[in-house]
């Protein structure tokens, strides 16, 4: 068992679908695109600051581990699940409820990374300051 369930936290997710473009107020394509995401879905998870390598900073850096190089995150997150359906294009919603629309309330984090090992799933995060609901920072 890798994380106790008094130190697992619920987060919601979204997975990335696809991008749809986005309209003026005359209803033609403009150059832009807009991606679009699933409904948020909770999941228990163990969830951690990083700790950079002069244990001063609550923020990734480059860190040499059992599965490769990552790089520039500011969170891990664990979890026993081997089916989870997380991704590196996922975001993710952390001490915010974001009810049933991934549009109405804005992320805080990223996945930037996910590895796998025989027992569990680390995904790392990057938080992010997101300008307005669903859109990219």
């Amino acid at each position: 068992m890798v994380s106790m369930e008094i130190n697992k936290t619920t987060i919601w997710y979204s997975n990335l679908t696809g991008k749809e473009p986005i309209l003026d107020n005359h209803g033609l394509m403009t150059s832009d695109w807009r991606l679009t995401y699933t409904a948020p879905v909770p999941i228990r998870v163990a969830l951690s600051e990083s700790i950079g390598l002069n244990n001063l900073t609550a923020q990734g850096v480059a860190e040499l581990r059992s599965y490769g190089v990552t790089t520039n995150y500011t969170h891990r997150m664990i979890t026993e699940d081997m089916e989870c359906p997380i991704n590196e294009e996922s975001i993710v919603w952390h001490d915010i409820d974001p009810g049933n629309n991934p549009y109405d309330t804005p992320y805080n984090f990223k996945v930037i990374r996910v590895s796998k090992t025989l027992n569990y799933k680390m995904y790392y995060l990057r938080q992010v300051d997101v300008d307005g609901p669903g859109e990219s920072e």
